[in-house]
């Protein structure tokens, strides 16, 4: 997983937390799809269907407040945690490859 996650740092401090270090992660509640996290991985332990490990690559917030843009904390940080997650593909064996970004369009054409 990766989210938002409060960890009481300052705004842009990554963290990946594993195991038995989720539960208090996602009991604080930065967004509404946390509680429906929390609910789905609760709902599958009760049914048998545990994952052998999630994980998840997190970033401090500066702000809570609904919006669209990252503050300039956590931008920072956005390269930061992608090295984070391809580090975690890498370590469960998937094989990760770039992609190239689409062409660039031009409405003129």
């Amino acid at each position: 997983m990766v989210d938002a996650v409060e960890t009481g740092k300052q705004p842009g401090f990554c963290v990946r937390l594993v195991g038995e270090e989720l539960p208090s992660a996602l009991d604080t509640k930065l967004s509404p799809h946390q509680l429906g996290l929390k609910d789905l991985l609760g709902a599958a332990q009760l049914m048998g269907r545990t994952l052998p490990e999630l994980v998840l690559v997190g970033v401090q917030p500066k702000s809570l407040a609904l919006g669209s843009e990252l503050s300039a904390e956590v931008n920072l940080q956005v390269e930061t945690m992608k090295g984070a997650v391809l580090k975690e593909l890498e370590r469960i064996g998937a094989h990760v490859e770039p992609v190239s970004p689409p062409p660039s369009y031009r409405w003129d054409q």
